[in-house]
């Protein structure tokens, strides 16, 4: 099979994984009891991930497969933590202390910005707040992205897809991955034009992962009789 058929047979799963998952966002939202925090905040993090894959999907259909590893970044985070969401029922507490962790930092390192927006919120506030969510979610600490995945169901993806796509995302050397061809004896670095004409091995790795997390995502919230009574 051609590149070009792969990537045809894999758009065309993908369509179909996207349809379904959307589908089943769709049940879940008429049925959810949004007065529930834990709930509203399972179904944000699903229509967050539903929206990034619809971009890679467009994306790839453009040819502008160089910007699509960063949403890929993008649908880990948001997969760890749904994951995560539907496993522990004191996880939400865990999400809410990094958020107001990264709150207070954020509101210390720019005080001048918020005072000229007459934003009163404290720093002090914040702090309180994620302590009192860390008391409340039974952990020691605010996890770290690695422990998050460490965590969940989706581990076995921090060493083999998410290091790797932060690398690939945020590395320079990326700049130059981006503009290699597969040669017959070696990969050569080519002065190709812009928008590369064909995915790379690691596009269409990225795509079949978008693929795969779609379904596994389906499975979760159907083992799991989601939505909940």
């Amino acid at each position: 099979m051609s590149d070009q058929q792969n990537l045809e047979a894999l758009l065309k799963q993908f369509d179909t994984e996207l349809s379904i998952s959307i589908e089943l966002y769709e049940k879940l939202r008429r049925n959810y009891n949004f007065e529930d925090k834990e709930s509203l905040t399972i179904l944000s993090f699903y229509a967050c991930i539903l929206e990034y894959s619809s971009s890679v999907n467009h994306l790839v259909r453009i040819g502008h497969f160089n910007s699509i590893h960063s949403i890929h970044r993008l649908v880990l985070e948001c997969s760890v933590d749904l994951f995560n969401l539907l496993d522990d029922g004191n996880y939400l507490h865990q999400l809410l202390a990094r958020t107001n962790g990264r709150a207070a930092e954020t509101r210390k390192n720019n005080a001048a910005h918020y005072r000229s927006k007459n934003i009163n919120i404290s720093v002090d506030s914040l702090k309180k707040a994620r302590n009192e969510n860390l008391q409340d979610s039974g952990y020691d600490d605010v996890l770290n992205i690695s422990k998050q995945f460490k965590k969940s169901k989706i581990k076995h993806l921090y060493s083999t897809s998410y290091d790797c796509l932060s690398y690939y995302s945020h590395s320079g050397c990326s700049i130059l991955i981006n503009r290699v061809s597969n040669g017959k004896e070696a990969d050569v670095l080519t002065n190709m034009p812009l928008f590369k004409p064909n995915p790379s091995v690691v596009d269409l790795d990225t795509i079949n992962e978008e693929i795969g997390l779609l379904k596994v995502l389906q499975m979760e919230f159907n083992s799991k009789n989601v939505p909940r009574p």
